[in-house]
């Protein structure tokens, strides 16, 4: 609903309404223009309805930004409310054995979960804590999504479907820049057209390379990333995405700048040798 609204609007914006309604301003004053006083008012009162749109289309237009600054708001009203919530909860504690096991605890959380801490976690795309759709909604605005998909069954997931809604909506409210580039044998052209053309008609800039072709380097098929803004990587390592308990997938994501550089690096490296796909 809020997509085709965002079209609609997109759709309002181009049209000169002031120039349209002069035009049928004009018009009526010669239709009418045996009672001179009738056509200067329908043409006051088509000017009048020209300004009366761009005013509605403006209007719509700061709505949408106020909407999204408020959101952003609000989350980080929840996460100071989240934090104070923290830290009332261990300083209200008073016993010094409590205080102690607690102390100890924290400690041992934060000797625990050094990678975390400093932005790096490994999970499994079928984890609760994969980045997936969640992660991918918190792209800033007019930021960036690279990414290099090479994963045989990826797109034949279900949840994909939500996750290029996710993708169209950066783009149209966010203003999100987003790069696909699709890695696959020749044989499975009619099968990945299929999806670089649906993620075209997102607003996704799509790229391909062709396993086959003599420039191919065979490491680039263990290339399946994302990088958000260019400084989040989420760097995936197996061949197929279908869930099994044996599955060694596995889904590391960083914001070490070292590794994010090598990725950034990797992908325009790809970008140069892809082809970019037009329906």
């Amino acid at each position: 609903m809020n997509q085709n609204m965002n079209l609609n609007m997109k759709r309002l914006k181009k049209i000169p309404w002031t120039l349209i309604f002069c035009v049928v301003g004009i018009v009526f004053s010669i239709i009418c223009r045996d009672n001179l006083g009738m056509g200067i008012i329908l043409t006051i009162l088509a000017t009048l309805l020209a300004a009366l749109v761009e005013w509605y289309i403006k209007y719509e237009k700061d709505k949408t930004f106020y909407n999204n600054e408020f959101l952003k708001l609000e989350h980080r009203l929840e996460e100071i409310s989240n934090q104070i919530s923290y830290t009332n909860q261990i300083t209200t504690v008073k016993h010094p054995y409590f205080k102690r096991v607690i102390d100890e605890k924290m400690k041992k959380f934060l000797s625990d979960n050094q990678e975390l801490l400093s932005g790096i976690h490994v999970t499994n795309p079928h984890a609760d804590d994969t980045f997936g759709i969640e992660g991918i909604s918190y792209t800033k605005e007019f930021g960036s999504i690279k990414a290099v998909s090479s994963i045989p069954d990826y797109w034949e997931d279900d949840f994909t479907k939500e996750y290029l809604k996710v993708q169209s909506e950066l783009i149209d409210q966010k203003h999100v820049t987003i790069q696909r580039i699709f890695i696959f044998e020749k044989k499975d052209w009619k099968k990945k057209e299929q999806h670089m053309k649906e993620q075209v008609n997102c607003g996704i800039q799509v790229f391909y390379i062709d396993k086959d072709s003599e420039y191919f380097n065979p490491q680039w098929m263990q290339e399946d990333f994302l990088i958000q803004d260019n400084e989040l990587l989420v760097d995936i390592a197996g061949r197929t995405h279908k869930f099994s308990k044996n599955d060694s997938v596995e889904e590391r994501i960083t914001m070490n700048k070292n590794e994010v550089q090598q990725k950034l690096q990797r992908f325009e490296r790809l970008l140069e040798r892809a082809t970019e796909y037009k329906c």
